[in-house]
């Protein structure tokens, strides 16, 4: 089926899009297809493929579901779920999908719509909302993601750049649910979290570079005490940092007045420095005293039973902090 600028609305029913068959977007650049639901029902996707990047809408009262793949090029993709924000829904990514700007939409005021997904998302950028819950752990290929969630759930998200050109993860979001976590993780390269941050209420921040000889960076501040005083534990895995520009932002890395800080390098038996301004020694985690000074916690820990040692190549301080250790 070949198709130009179309919407599709179903008023008494499912949509499946599209039956035995691919729908082929060939419209010409720009084309759309819109497919939406009406009266709490479902838009679910067998397969949709673009042969001129044309953008593709769905939208549905209920649940939307990619049951088979959708490649659009550089076409754009935009996912919503539970539009009249009543019910509890699921926005599930079951199929790969190829796009060059992918928006998931589960849910607003009122909606516990979760996302899910068991297949990959190839992208230029990601930004996925959900009142329920964002479970995207399928070692996704986009290079820019945000990631927010309201109202109950965690936030999850996996990510492999290793063929997509890209050589570092930039990520930032909030969850602000309470007790709510926010854990990625990087399986091959960088991680950069974003100028806009990742924050929390009083929920557990994990970020993880998996590979070694990796840099994580921060150029926003991640906080775990949005609107809870307490906080929660923040832990950063990667064996360099660079925490300059969390340092230097207003809310640096805060874990509240009970919350855990804890600083440690992917490799088991990598050595610390601490004092040192650069991230240039091999096998060493290098932590400044400006990058420290821009932590608050309860406490501090720097390293863990495997580390290789730790040595002071300057005096540092981290007047924020009750304890370090």
């Amino acid at each position: 089926v070949n198709l130009a600028d179309v919407t599709i609305e179903a008023q008494g029913g499912d949509l499946t899009v599209n039956p035995g068959t691919a729908i082929v977007l060939d419209g010409g650049t720009g084309a759309t297809l819109q497919a939406m639901t009406a009266t709490e029902n479902d838009v679910i996707v067998t397969a949709i493929n673009s042969t001129a990047n044309e953008s593709l809408t769905l939208s549905a009262q209920g649940t939307v579901d990619f049951q088979g793949a959708v490649n659009l090029g550089t076409g754009d993709l935009v996912a919503n779920a539970d539009t009249n924000n009543d019910g509890t829904e699921t926005l599930a990514i079951d199929q790969t999908i190829m796009a060059d700007d992918v928006d998931l939409n589960a849910g607003g005021a009122g909606s516990t719509t979760n996302i899910t997904q068991t297949a990959v998302i190839t992208a230029t950028t990601l930004d996925a909302v959900a009142t329920n819950g964002i479970a995207l752990t399928a070692q996704n290929v986009v290079p820019t993601v945000t990631l927010n969630n309201t109202n109950a759930g965690n936030i999850e998200y996996d990510s492999d750049l290793a063929t997509s050109g890209a050589t570092t993860l930039t990520v930032s979001g909030a969850n602000t649910v309470s007790g709510g976590s926010f854990d990625v993780e990087e399986t091959t390269d960088g991680m950069t979290v974003a100028a806009a941050g990742i924050a929390t209420n009083a929920g557990v921040v994990d970020l993880e570079t998996e590979a070694a000889d990796q840099l994580m960076t921060l150029e926003g501040s991640v906080q775990s005490n949005q609107t809870t005083a307490d906080g929660a534990n923040i832990t950063l895995i990667a064996d360099m940092m660079d925490l300059d520009g969390a340092a230097n932002n207003a809310g640096g890395i805060n874990a509240g007045t009970q919350g855990r800080v804890t600083l440690v390098s992917v490799t088991a038996t990598d050595a610390i420095d601490l004092g040192s301004a650069t991230d240039a020694a091999a096998d060493t985690l290098e932590l400044s005293d400006n990058e420290l000074m821009g932590i608050t916690s309860e406490h501090l820990i720097i390293g863990n039973a495997t580390t290789a040692g730790i040595t002071f190549t300057a005096d540092v301080s981290a007047i924020n902090v009750a304890d370090t250790v």
